[in-house]
């Protein structure tokens, strides 16, 4: 058994090309109040102690990935001043977790973080989905350029011009590339769209 509490844990999971593996999870013990947890699987040695990543308004629905060398970053939805907001932290291996980092505050919306993107390199590409009765639904993201750091969020303007939209996903190649996928309730009926950008 990894972890044990009186109510879900919305775990999410991760691994390595060696096998090695990260999973978060969130402790509703005292709900409303919750923590979110990580626990980390060496190759050849088994589950590490549980980690504290964060219990500050309210953490949610976790989302984690993690690349072949073994840096790592969670995503996870909370609680703001104004509404509801993305924040994240990132794995460095021989460091442990980072102070998060607040990626969007929503005010209004209700953003459903996503699997991040790790180039390898200790680049990263968070993004989320964003259901704002201001905004409509987008998929947004943010990169982290190492020695740099976290760039201003982008959004996906050409999502849901003609209806309601649903189900985004997106997957990025380490040149850049990207595809998102998504669909869209219109009166024809329910579309399925794809957008593909970035370096051949």
């Amino acid at each position: 058994m990894l972890y044990s509490s009186t109510i879900y844990h919305q775990p999410s999971a991760t691994m390595d090309s060696t096998g090695n593996a990260l999973a978060a999870f969130v402790d509703f013990t005292v709900f409303p109040a919750s923590q979110l947890y990580s626990a980390r699987y060496v190759a050849g040695s088994g589950w590490e102690a549980v980690e504290l990543v964060n219990d500050l308004d309210v953490p949610r629905e976790p989302a984690i990935a993690m690349d072949d060398v073994g840096n790592a970053f969670v995503a996870w939805r909370h609680a703001t001043v104004s509404g509801t907001g993305v924040s994240g932290s990132r794995f460095v291996p021989g460091t442990g977790w980072e102070e998060r980092v607040l990626l969007k505050d929503s005010p209004g919306g209700s953003p459903d973080p996503l699997p991040a993107h790790l180039d390898g390199l200790g680049g990263i590409v968070a993004h989320w989905a964003t259901d704002s009765a201001a905004e409509g639904v987008r998929l947004e993201l943010a990169r982290y350029v190492p020695t740099v750091g976290w760039q201003p969020p982008e959004s996906f303007d050409f999502i849901g011009a003609d209806g309601i939209v649903r189900d985004l996903a997106l997957a990025l190649q380490a040149s850049g590339a990207a595809v998102v996928t998504w669909s869209e309730r219109e009166s024809a009926g329910d579309q399925l769209y794809a957008h593909r950008f970035g370096s051949e």
